[in-house]
């Protein structure tokens, strides 16, 4: 569906449904128009192409984009390895995952950390459940609101009425909203919020901003200078001297943006910062006086051989040098003079003269390295272009009235010629992205240009550059292009408009406004006959083609290389027309012509083959005709001579009358004989009477079958809806039929009100009940904070078993996706809750036992669970207890008594060494010292085998596992942030695994 249905108005009035369903399609194009707006946005901030905005809401859902989004602007908060799936292979492979769950709270942390307000976050089921989609894409424009008035992010473009979508997609959009009865965010109330929910500091920033941007608009130096050291607007390296230039700057810089955004937008959503410097503008202004300034101070210095001077401008903050050192201040004087004094001084004429001279010659290098000169200060320009640099100066060179380019043409055609092979890179590489920033940009010089249809100009400038056979676009090509896919895109629309004004006029019956579009499309078509006519008559086969190619006519298979037969052909019925009224169909003319020359073509590629055939069979014929001839005549010589003289006579007469007939001029006599043939009998009117009645009875029967086929439509859904309604009564029928006698009692006393009990019965005031009842559930689901702070309140000797039974019941066992998210919610809360409001030390998580652990361990400790453990550790601590050779004792004594024993033993006579020492002089010993770095060895290889075998398989975990634990270590980590890493680890999976805790220790952490 295209915008001609907002262009073209009904001549009627609307009735009530026809202005409903108006209205629902324009909230389903509202809200594309925001999908395509989040879109363009969001491929500006990440650098990288994303799908259509109708296949946006299902990309959304796995959060890897929003992850990368959130890791754009707050990298701290998410870093890149914290995404999970961020080539999202897994999700192509295998679909949404359960710890996709994960890119969404990072975005939602990001945000956090970047201070958006809370009331626009969705929540993570409306992501990941595509629950609430519009909610989404609400944040993600709250979020550009937000971003872009920090000066972090580019603005979202308002793209209402400038972007097109089928009508398919819009029946998609209007279904699935109807589906979940969404309604839709105010979007242009997204500015009023922010501003309603900054914060103190941030409104008094808000505010200091907005009062230096009023003062800088009236123009005062000593308002504008009290407003920028106003510390709240956080202003820094401000000069006193430079107050007025930096008011003239951003004076300019104000004036500049308003300009920019007096188009933008529609005026009810125009945000203040649209026209308005942001803070970090006005000090990126403030920070390039200052570096002027500085390089000024600096050129001083030098001047005068003023080393203080010149230490001082040297140290300025603005300049950014590090390292200088007072004691070197007269090195750096010398250095820098002799850098001036040495450096080549050539004057802009030297290099203009130099370009023009390269540019005579027939060499682009040399060309190429004139533009690159820094004296002529021009925009930078790409090596591989260099061809188009030199063949397109040229022209302008010659078209100079001067014969020479000066520095001002010289530095706009660069930077148009830059631009013109940056967009032929982007189209040999195929990139949509850099070919249309490209394009749009204001060096190109390109008018006309439509961003709503610059796929069409990607793909009619890419078939150009592949018939050009790779060499590069000119500026007039890209140009005539852009303004050939212009026209007939509006072609295009101008017959969609007459095409839907035909349909409605048809649909309504009116009967004028029908007659008005068919004169219309009659009046291009008798344009065009009249345009090919012309072209024909004065013998120019150019025209004649491009007028036959013209789309009014519809004329299909016209070959370029044909047009001079075209020409003839016409020429010549042309003619035969003026003498005798014909139809001439131009289809069949080119038809004939454009199968004349492919076989033309076939017949060229086989002319040698082809001319010795001929050659054979015309000899063979001839030399058969004059043998056939020569035996005729040999055998009637004597008729021959007899009958030559009778009819010699006759044929002369016939001759003489067959020239008459055909002559220019003929007699009388001849015309007399044929002029019965232009008298008009009755049999012409008869048949003319008949043709008329003929076409009337086809129009008729027309309309009818259309009035039929839609009569036949709606007999199709009647009934269609009559056999539903059927079947729905049969299978009822057929279902009570094979109830048993049992169950037909058991339904009448559920039936039966007196006899009904239950939260089921069949009462008002039940059923009411089982609502509340199934509101409640809803919520103790959906929100863990209540049931975290009863399971914290409960009483550990009575609550384990009853709250187990409780909580997994209310979850259903977390038998499917959705019970097992929220479950994990659950643990997760309430593990935060008893830690902060219960746990003293990191060791009560283990030695309290509290509720909520022992939950959690009943219910991940399943066979499932322990043949995950099983198969991961079993291999490796297997290898450990079948090697007992292998010494891993540390402690310096125990190793001194293993010796000794191990020496008394292999001598069998005591030993000399003492057995009571210290663990000084038992190291003091060589062997001993041998021994513990053998056993430190050995210890490390175990280790490391371990924590391979843990670390290889940690994905056959069960995940709600891993991820409690990783809660339990930030939350322990948050209550105690001066305990060692190895305490709070050394918790950490105990208290989830019920592993004692020196046990993982000494696995863990021994290397």
């Amino acid at each position: 569906m295209t915008l001609a249905e907002h262009v073209c108005v009904s001549v009627e009035r609307l009735t009530a449904e026809e202005m409903d369903q108006r209205r629902i399609e324009g909230v389903a194009y509202q809200y594309l128009c925001h999908l395509e707006e989040a879109k363009r946005w969001m491929e500006a901030c990440l650098g990288e192409e994303l799908p259509p905005p109708t296949e946006l809401e299902e990309s959304l859902r796995n959060g890897v984009l929003l992850a990368k989004l959130g890791h754009r602007f707050c990298p701290d908060t998410v870093p890149l390895k914290k995404v999970y799936d961020a080539d999202q292979a897994r999700y192509q492979g295998m679909g949404l995952q359960f710890r996709h769950t994960d890119n969404i709270n990072h975005w939602r942390a990001a945000m956090t950390a970047l201070g958006l307000p809370s009331i626009f976050y969705p929540e993570t089921t409306d992501v990941y459940d595509k629950k609430n989609m519009p909610r989404v894409v609400y944040c993600l424009h709250a979020l550009s609101f937000y971003l872009y008035r920090l000066g972090l992010a580019p603005q979202i473009h308002d793209l209402y009425g400038k972007v097109d979508f089928t009508e398919e997609e819009l029946n998609n959009v209007k279904l699935e909203l109807d589906k979940y009865g969404i309604q839709m965010p105010a979007f242009n109330k997204i500015g009023g919020i922010l501003a309603n929910e900054l914060s103190v500091d941030q409104a008094a920033v808000h505010a200091a901003v907005i009062a230096i941007n009023e003062a800088v608009d009236r123009g005062q130096v000593e308002g504008t200078a009290k407003a920028l050291k106003n510390p709240n607007a956080m202003i820094e390296y401000l000069h006193e001297a430079l107050v007025s230039v930096y008011q003239e700057l951003l004076q300019q810089s104000k004036r500049q943006k308003a300009l920019n955004a007096k188009n933008r937008g529609r005026a009810e959503e125009k945000d203040i910062y649209e026209e308005y410097l942001t803070q970090k503008e006005i000090q990126q202004n403030i920070n390039m006086v200052n570096l002027h300034w500085a390089v000024e101070q600096v050129d001083q210095a030098l001047d005068s051989s003023d080393e203080l001077a010149l230490l001082s401008a040297l140290s300025v903050p603005c300049l950014s040098l590090r390292g200088l050192h007072p004691e070197l201040a007269l090195c750096y004087l010398q250095q820098l003079n002799a850098d001036r004094q040495h450096k080549p001084v050539v004057s802009v004429e030297g290099a203009l003269l130099k370009l023009n001279q390269c540019l005579q010659g027939s060499d682009p290098r040399l060309t190429l390295s004139s533009l690159m000169s820094p004296v002529l200060d021009l925009p930078p320009v790409l090596p591989s272009a260099a061809r188009l640099y030199h063949s397109e100066l040229q022209q302008i060179q010659r078209q100079s009235p001067q014969g020479a380019l000066q520095q001002e043409e010289l530095f706009v055609a660069v930077e148009m010629l830059t631009s013109v092979a940056v967009i032929n890179e982007a189209l040999e590489a195929g990139l949509m992205q850099k070919f249309n920033s490209s394009l749009v940009s204001s060096l190109a010089g390109l008018s006309d240009v439509e961003p709503e249809l610059l796929h069409r100009y990607f793909e009619a400038l890419t078939l150009l550059k592949k018939q050009s056979n790779g060499a590069m676009l000119n500026w007039n090509q890209l140009q005539n292009e852009i303004n050939s896919v212009n026209s007939e895109v509006q072609e295009q629309h101008q017959r969609t408009c007459l095409c839907l004004s035909m349909d409605h006029a048809l649909y309504r019956h009116i009967t004028v406004h029908t007659m008005v579009i068919l004169f219309c499309l009659c009046v291009a078509v008798c344009l065009a006959l009249a345009a090919v006519n012309q072209a024909v008559r004065e013998q120019r086969p150019s025209q004649t083609f491009r007028v036959l190619s013209l789309p009014e006519l519809g004329l299909s298979s016209l070959v370029p290389h044909c047009a001079e037969q075209y020409q003839e052909q016409l020429s010549t019925l042309l003619k035969e027309r003026a003498l005798t009224p014909v139809c001439v169909c131009f289809q069949c003319v080119v038809s004939s012509a454009s199968a004349q020359h492919t076989r033309g073509l076939q017949w060229r590629s086989r002319e040698g083959l082809v001319v010795r055939l001929q050659a054979a069979a015309r000899g063979f014929l001839l030399r058969t005709q004059l043998k056939n001839r020569h035996t005729y005549f040999m055998d009637n010589i004597s008729a021959i001579t007899c009958g030559i003289c009778p009819r010699k006579v006759p044929n002369i007469i016939l001759s003489n009358c067959l020239l008459s007939v055909h002559s220019a001029t003929p007699p009388l006599r001849v015309i007399r004989k044929f002029a019965h043939l232009l008298e008009l009998s009755n049999a012409d009117i008869t048949e003319e009477a008949e043709l008329l009645q003929v076409r009337q009875e086809v129009v008729r029967t027309i309309r009818f079958n259309k009035q039929l086929e839609a009569d036949l439509d709606l007999m199709d859904l009647k009934i269609g809806l009559l056999v539903r309604n059927r079947a729905t009564v049969q299978e009822v029928a057929s279902h009570c039929k094979k109830l048993t006698k049992k169950n037909k009692e058991l339904l009448s006393d559920m039936m039966d009100l007196e006899k009904s009990k239950g939260l089921k019965a069949l009462s008002r005031e039940r059923r009411e009940r089982l609502e509340a009842y199934q509101h409640l559930f809803y919520l103790l689901q959906t929100q863990p904070r209540y049931l975290a702070q009863l399971v914290f309140l409960m009483p550990q000797s009575r609550s384990t078993g009853f709250m187990e039974m409780l909580v997994f019941s209310l979850f259903n066992y977390g038998s499917d996706r959705r019970e097992a998210f929220l479950l994990l919610q659950l643990f997760t809360q309430a593990l935060r809750y008893e830690i902060r409001l219960k746990v003293d030390h990191p060791q009560d998580v283990v030695t309290g036992n509290p509720t909520v652990i022992k939950m959690l361990v009943n219910f991940y400790r399943h066979a499932r669970g322990h043949n995950a453990l099983r198969e991961t550790l079993g291999p490796a601590l297997k290898e450990l207890l079948l090697e007992q050779n292998v010494s891993i004792r540390t402690d310096p004594l125990e190793v001194y008594k293993a010796w000794v024993n191990q020496t008394e033993t292999q001598t069998g006579t005591k030993s000399a060494l003492p057995y009571d020492v210290t663990p000084e002089e038992a190291l003091s010993h060589p062997e001993v010292q041998r021994r513990i770095d053998v056993a430190m060895v050995n210890l490390k290889n175990l280790t490391d085998r371990v924590l391979k075998a843990i670390t290889s398989n940690l994905h056959m975990l069960p995940y709600g596992l891993r991820y409690t634990a990783k809660v339990l270590r930030d939350a322990l980590r948050d209550k105690f942030p001066g305990a060692s890493e190895d305490d709070i680890y050394k918790v950490s999976p105990a208290a989830v695994t019920s592993v004692r805790p020196h046990a993982l220790s000494t696995l863990y952490f021994t290397y």
